[in-house]
């Protein structure tokens, strides 16, 4: 436990004017060495692996109260039992004063504070059962809100039977020093702190990947898998970047073609004290390479229209956004045409009065090929055809899927129905006239198809209607 208080001042003071310095002090022992038998588990992040060695590291040395800070140990309060003058045992810590030290070896530096003060770091851990190395465990023995002991847990020792174990400068007053009191290591009684805070929660890493998105372009993706991130940082050869909490890519550009280049990413939270740096940071992602080539696909155009120019044909335009294309591919589902580079529009024709036809683009060229065009873009050639339908349903029953619409007419032969499945269109039936309903059985299970009724007679067909879409279980 550590007491700042201006009494604790005047007695510093006091003794200064009173002791007398001490003759050729003894020089302070060095930390006790870890057995090389012992082995923790694996701390999830860094810093907390940082955080936990920091302490380890300081094994044996002797409990000092008001000892320790952020450059190690110290003799602590005049009164401490640990100056020069009143023993040999050197410098050391308190048990805050330990935590002091080794939050800041893991990258976060604070004010000196008492077992109270280090208690409003992190997140309450509810289930003290269930802890991870570098949680801070508090104690209210006295069971009056004030924490008078932080310990820091280490986890199961792999090399002991797997026992759970903490690690603290043990002392109880000042005068509490060596070797009955010191920096120990000790079993953990599971439920045994008052309160459990978790500091170091940045785990596992992002995974990440990396794509070339064009010209000298490479876009970098990972996975958020975090809630209280701060943002990420991106490393590539020697240069990093960050961007802000939830962002999950980044495009690099202006990168030398025939040239790979990795990048690896981890996710922190900044530390609110002075002194900056990471409070927190996962371990780095996996590196992701990718060659910049000196050939690229070319973009992939802009969404297309498709337009009735006349009963026979639609002209199909779209926008062209790559500068490397050798020409351009137009798809209905069925069959593909291709047009030359720089082109933005094709006429499809050749069609019967009434059809409906999907389209969708993408632009080629040596290297490959862009993504097709999301969704698809439809329309109906006119017609002299009966009135269209309307209403159409379509629902499933098994794997039967049925679909019913609305009559408008009343000089049709019949009814036409097409199905679109993924980016083929079929003719799903022909009923005769007065119908509003077709059964359509042994449907592909769990996939999702969609529906476009339309009526004729011998002088034409009506508009399709709107597509109408259902998933078979």
């Amino acid at each position: 436990m550590r007491v700042r208080a201006i009494l604790v001042l005047a007695t510093a003071l006091a003794a200064s004017l009173t002791m007398p310095p001490a003759a050729s002090a003894a020089p302070a022992p060095a930390p006790a060495a870890v057995p090389a038998s012992y082995h923790w588990e694996n701390p999830a992040t860094p810093n907390a692996r940082t955080f936990t060695q920091a302490a380890v590291d300081q094994l044996g040395r002797s409990y000092c109260w008001g000892g320790g800070d952020l450059s190690g140990a110290t003799y602590g309060n005049p009164d401490s039992g640990c100056h020069p003058h009143q023993s040999t045992v050197g410098a050391g810590f308190d048990c805050s004063g330990l935590v002091h030290y080794a939050l800041g070896r893991a990258n976060l530096p604070m004010e000196d504070r008492t077992a109270q003060g280090f208690s409003a770091l992190g997140s309450t851990v509810s289930a003290k059962e269930d802890l991870l190395p570098g949680d801070l465990l508090f104690y209210d023995s006295g069971a009056d809100g004030e924490y008078e002991h932080v310990a820091i847990y280490l986890g199961r020792n792999l090399d002991n039977a797997d026992r759970p174990e903490v690690v603290e400068a043990h002392g109880i007053k000042p005068g509490s020093v060596a070797p009955e009191f010191q920096v120990r290591i000790r079993a953990y009684d599971p439920g045994e702190a008052t309160l459990v805070k978790r500091i170091f929660t940045l785990a596992p890493a992002p995974t990440a990947s990396a794509t070339v998105t064009g010209p000298g372009s490479v876009t970098v993706n990972w996975t958020d898998r975090y809630a209280t991130e701060h943002g990420f940082q991106i490393m590539t050869g020697l240069t990093f970047s960050e961007v802000p909490a939830d962002v999950t890519t980044k495009t690099y550009t202006g990168l030398a073609a025939g040239t790979q280049v990795c990048f690896t990413v981890l996710a922190f939270i900044r530390s609110p004290f002075a002194g900056g740096g990471y409070e927190q940071r996962s371990d780095w992602s996996n590196n992701a390479c990718v060659t910049v080539p000196a050939a690229y696909p070319p973009a992939a155009p802009g969404s297309p229209i498709a337009t009735p120019v006349n009963a026979t044909t639609i002209r199909v335009s779209w926008t062209d956004r790559s500068n490397n294309e050798t020409g351009f591919e137009i798809n209905n589902g069925v069959t593909t045409v291709r047009v030359a580079a720089n082109a933005t529009s094709y006429l499809w024709s050749g069609l019967t009065p009434g059809t409906y036809m999907c389209f969708r683009v993408r632009a080629v060229n040596a290297v490959g090929a862009s993504p097709w065009t999301p969704g698809w873009t439809c329309t109906t050639t006119p017609n002299n055809g009966p009135a269209a339908p309307s209403a159409v349903a379509v629902t499933t029953l098994g794997t039967s899927v049925h679909v019913t619409w609305r009559d408008n007419s009343s000089n049709e032969t019949g009814f036409k129905l097409t199905k679109r499945q993924g980016g083929t269109v079929t003719q799903a039936g022909v009923t005769g006239p007065d119908t509003t309903e077709v059964w359509l059985p042994g449907q592909p299970p769990r996939t999702q198809m969609c529906f476009a009724v339309a009526s004729f007679h011998a002088g034409g067909q009506s508009p399709w209607t709107p597509e109408v879409c259902v998933t078979t279980p």
